[in-house]
């Protein structure tokens, strides 16, 4: 606990040096429940002390974590908690209490940010490679029959 307690006096200190420039901070476990209570249970349990952090130092722009292995976004102390997905695999969403949850083949995918002073903090989910069993149910056929 000291650690912790030592990282939450570090975070707001560093925040203070610059109150006007925009920050996004990341971490690994996701600092608030996002409705799936297998992952859940292994989210970051100083949320809430994180949280009034946030809401204190309002040029914290957004928080991204994993661990998930799903991609989520959640409203969390005035500023946005993105849950960066799974370059690997993912987890079957199950937002009911289960025991053990299995992985699923989706696409590998990561989140990219892009920030301007035009437009301010925007965020996109880019696959990194192809489905595995591929797609075929709704998709139109390619030029060719390929």
């Amino acid at each position: 606990m000291k650690t912790f307690d030592n990282r939450l006096c570090w975070l707001p200190a560093r925040l203070d040096e610059q109150p006007q420039r925009p920050t996004m901070i990341f971490m690994h476990h996701p600092p608030a429940p996002i409705q799936f209570p297998y992952m859940d249970d292994m989210r970051c349990f100083h949320g809430e002390a994180m949280g009034e952090i946030m809401r204190k130092h309002r040029q914290v722009l957004a928080v991204c974590c994993g661990n998930v292995h799903r991609e989520a976004v959640v409203n969390w102390h005035g500023t946005v908690l993105f849950v960066a997905p799974s370059s690997s695999f993912s987890y079957e969403l199950q937002t009911n209490e289960v025991d053990d949850i299995d992985p699923v083949f989706e696409p590998p995918m990561c989140r990219l940010f892009f920030w301007s002073e035009n437009t301010g903090l925007v965020s996109h989910i880019s696959f990194i490679d192809n489905y595995p069993y591929g797609l075929t149910e709704g998709v139109p056929t390619a030029p060719g029959g390929k």
